[in-house]
């Protein structure tokens, strides 16, 4: 398998925009923030070449906006939007050159391209992990630096840096690059445009087979879900920029709604209606509730959706899994490594937490006791009011 970071990080934080990016391959158009970012890194990569000498400030001010201005044409944005951005660019960049005028490093590569080759004996596979790194400094005669430019606001904590896949992975790159460095003398710097901050890290030698066993045990997990085609979203705050929720099962319901798609929505209208009004007044007739929420279930199965929505609110599926046991299996197992007095009584749950903390060997003979996987499915309600797709909305530019 060949991947980067991105891809990575874009599986840890949702495995079903995964599948849509990387393995689907369905296009969407960049958000705005990243057109953005890509203007600015551009400039900076101006900045720092000197051909045969470095540019003044208003040349890479210049460079940024032109860059900008042809980017932006491809957004949906207003005319004060775009001029925001083109001047918050400016003062960043601005800002930059002034704290760090070019001439005052010793820059070796800018937009540096790496490859770094995985072996996975136990699958035996190799995999490739590429990326670019934005700058490479050397600071003394053994010492380097990576820097990557970041133009959002949010900084991590130095335990996060100190953790951070991505410097890791672009430490694996820089290593394999130029094998003859030593792992522990190079900086692993992120630089906060905003904020005009620098924080930095470094590995140690032995960092380098920890990053590796965390990427490999990423990719091992990527193969099992394409093996069973089993790829669950996972909803948060960055849906907000995903371009994929016009056909994600958690917010297409929203869009379609919108744009009059939905098959039989004049049946599911009136029911999510009345489910959502006796959920939030808290009335006692669980019976109709359970007879709406079936009805809602169905809808939802038929439709291939994870969420609906109404004016009232929307409701969310999740499904959690619970083995069953049978219990003399169980007892033929635990007893003669003292462990059956701890469950007590026939209680699955508590077997279940048991079980993580029993040998590997044990654990095996465990799931052979599973008798059924029982799958039990929940409507969870949000009163909180969503308002329909506009037209900047990602997953419709």
């Amino acid at each position: 398998m060949r991947t980067s970071y991105s891809a990575l990080q874009t599986y840890n934080t949702c495995p079903l925009k995964f599948k849509y990016q990387e393995i689907d391959r369905i296009k969407v158009p960049k958000s705005k923030e990243a057109v953005f970012g890509t203007a600015v890194h551009a400039a900076l990569r101006r900045m720092f070449t000197h051909d045969p000498l470095y540019p003044a400030l208003d040349e890479v001010v210049d460079f940024f906006s032109r860059t900008w201005e042809e980017a932006r044409a491809r957004l949906t944005l207003s005319t004060e939007q775009a001029a925001a951005y083109r001047i918050q660019g400016a003062t960043l960049l601005t800002q930059f050159y002034k704290k760090n005028p070019p001439w005052n490093f010793h820059v070796l590569d800018l937009e540096s391209r790496f490859e770094v080759v995985l072996e996975d004996p136990g699958a035996g596979e190799a995999h490739i992990v590429a990326g670019v790194i934005d700058r490479i400094d050397k600071l003394s005669q053994d010492r380097y630096e990576i820097i990557d430019y970041k133009t959002a606001r949010r900084m991590p904590s130095q335990e996060g840096l100190d953790n951070d896949l991505q410097m890791s992975i672009y430490h694996l790159g820089l290593l394999r690059k130029w094998p003859h460095l030593q792992a522990q003398n190079i900086v692993l710097s992120l630089h906060f445009l905003k904020h005009g901050e620098k924080i930095s890290t470094v590995r140690a030698e032995t960092a380098l087979t920890e990053t590796r066993g965390r990427i490999l045990k990423t990719l091992r997990e990527i193969r099992e879900r394409a093996r069973k085609d089993d790829f669950p979203p996972t909803p948060s705050a960055l849906c907000d920029w995903c371009g994929y929720r016009a056909i994600c099962p958690v917010w297409r319901h929203l869009y379609q709604d919108k744009e009059s798609q939905v098959k039989n929505q004049e049946e599911l209208a009136p029911v999510l209606k009345e489910y959502i009004s006796l959920k939030s007044a808290n009335q006692t007739n669980n019976l109709r509730l359970r007879e709406l929420q079936g009805k809602i279930q169905d809808f939802m199965e038929r439709e291939g959706l994870l969420r609906v929505f109404s004016e009232q609110g929307f409701l969310t599926k999740s499904e959690r899994s619970r083995p069953v046991y049978d219990m003399e299996k169980v007892r033929a197992v635990l007893s003669p490594i003292g462990k059956w007095e701890e469950i007590l009584k026939t209680d699955e749950k508590k077997l279940q937490i048991l079980a993580a903390s029993l040998p590997q060997e044990t654990r095996e003979a465990l799931q052979n006791a599973i008798t059924e996987v029982k799958t039990i499915t929940t409507l969870s309600l949000s009163q909180k009011r969503i308002a329909p797709p506009s037209s900047q909305d990602p997953a419709l530019t």
